[in-house]
């Protein structure tokens, strides 16, 4: 017999893409990353963590595009555009 678990949604485990949107989400509300200014680059975000794939942080910036936090502009760095909620 095989029993379910029910995790709150407060402690289930984050997918990578998810971790890496909620740091950034947690350095703009820190003011780490100020409305106005440059988001880090696919390149320097790639190396900061530890060499995940251009997948995982495309999805970790569409995330925050979603959210309305950062803009995304072609062959330039994201721009912050807002503090989460």
């Amino acid at each position: 017999m095989t029993a379910s678990v029910t995790v709150p949604d407060d402690r289930r485990i984050l997918a990578a893409h998810e971790q890496i949107a909620e740091y950034y989400r947690a350095q703009i509300r820190a003011g780490e990353l100020n409305v106005g200014g440059l988001f880090p680059t696919n390149r320097q975000m790639i190396a900061d963590w530890g060499g995940v794939s251009t997948h995982t942080i495309q999805r970790a910036l569409a995330l925050l595009r979603e959210e309305g936090l950062i803009e995304t502009r072609p062959a330039k760095a994201p721009l912050v555009i807002a503090v989460p909620k």
